[in-house]
């Protein structure tokens, strides 16, 4: 489990890519948390959930505010970015 630092968000359409190869049928997901909430405290839904080795990506649409990512794996390799449009 890991949290990436905090980053800002406008209010707008965000693109996030992501990389991940399975190492023996583990989880992983990764979260889109507002900066002062704690995912293991108050819950959530995630933004993607697969067991699947890939290389894609996904839109999220956040409100404007302070946000980090939740990432929960058990076994494996994952990279992952946010590009959010103007």
């Amino acid at each position: 489990m890991k949290k990436s630092a905090a980053f800002h968000l406008s209010g707008g359409k965000e693109k996030v890519k992501y990389t991940y190869k399975n190492a023996d049928m583990w989880w992983f997901s990764f979260y889109g948390v507002s900066e002062g909430e704690d995912v293991m405290k108050d819950g959530g839904i995630p933004e993607v959930m697969t067991q699947e080795s890939e290389s894609t990506e996904t839109f999220i649409t956040k409100d404007a505010g302070n946000y980090y990512l939740y990432v929960n794996t058990a076994n494996g390799n994952w990279n992952l970015s946010v590009e959010e449009e103007k």
